[in-house]
């Protein structure tokens, strides 16, 4: 069979078309900032909180150790983003992604501060953590709690678990992979239920605030492209709103896929670099 780049290059195309704006774009921005070097864009706190490196809060998710970690978090992603974003409209998947990003860097870095001033160890303080998948656990506890609450989650198609605890499952299956970042991912377990428990509400964006985002010049201009999806009438999900849907139903288990590839594994290469 005759190699073809051309229809190759089509059948990449329509695949990227097919997904959802935000979806895409982040898509995008993972693999094209790969080459962005670790010890510019890693989350170091020592750097972040002494010498003011504030960057570093938004482009530790962009660098990744190798390929095979970009792999995983890009699969990983794309097996959750592109439901949420048609459930909750482009824009505000967008704002969602910005909010966990950052407050799962924030709560990195209060652990590492308080581990280094409180019970002096300093290696958390200066290690350098970089990756996506701390900001996957986040995505996916907010994943959970909306589309499957009810439902149970068979593993390897023998064992059912109820959904909710897919995120600590994975926390702990992570943890015999090699050079893992513990504390990452439990700090994007930690904004994940912060979210859905309503403690992140003074940052919820209402929906009247995201039409009016959705009338800026910019975001009109992106609305132009395929794959925008609008704001929709959606709730963002609760842990109260969740239940009752899953009351409401009954609360019936029902066997459903998941991600069960959510994290790209935070690896630590060497004493100073973590990956997510």
């Amino acid at each position: 069979m005759a190699f073809r780049p051309a229809a190759m290059f089509n059948s990449l195309r329509v695949w990227l078309l097919s997904m959802p704006l935000t979806t895409r774009i982040v898509l995008s921005f993972l693999t094209l900032a790969y080459p962005i070097s670790t010890a510019v864009g890693c989350l170091n706190p020592s750097l972040v909180l002494f010498h003011f490196q504030i960057h570093r809060i938004l482009t530790y998710t962009f660098c990744h150790a190798n390929v095979l970690h970009l792999l995983f978090n890009l699969i990983s992603f794309l097996s959750i983003a592109r439901r949420m974003e048609r459930d909750m409209g482009s824009t505000r998947f967008g704002c969602i992604m910005v909010l966990l990003s950052n407050m799962v860097a924030l709560v990195y870095l209060t652990i590492a501060f308080l581990s280094r001033f409180i019970f002096h160890e300093s290696s958390l303080f200066e290690s350098c953590v970089v990756g996506f998948s701390g900001v996957l656990f986040a995505l996916l506890v907010v994943f959970v709690y909306q589309f499957s609450v009810s439902e149970a989650i068979v593993l390897a198609g023998v064992v059912p678990i109820p959904s909710t605890a897919c995120p600590w499952l994975l926390l702990f299956l992570f943890q015999f992979l090699p050079n893992v970042s513990f504390l990452c991912h439990l700090s994007g377990l930690i904004v994940g239920f912060a979210y859905v428990h309503g403690l992140l509400r003074p940052f919820h964006l209402s929906i009247n605030a995201v039409n009016r985002i959705e009338h800026f010049i910019f975001i009109r201009a992106l609305s132009q492209y395929n794959g925008f999806v609008a704001n929709t009438e959606n709730r963002l999900p609760t842990s109260t709103s969740t239940a009752a849907a899953s009351s409401a139903s009954g609360g019936t288990s029902a066997s459903a896929s998941t991600p069960s590839q959510v994290a790209g594994a935070s690896k630590a290469s060497g004493p100073a670099l973590s990956t997510i």
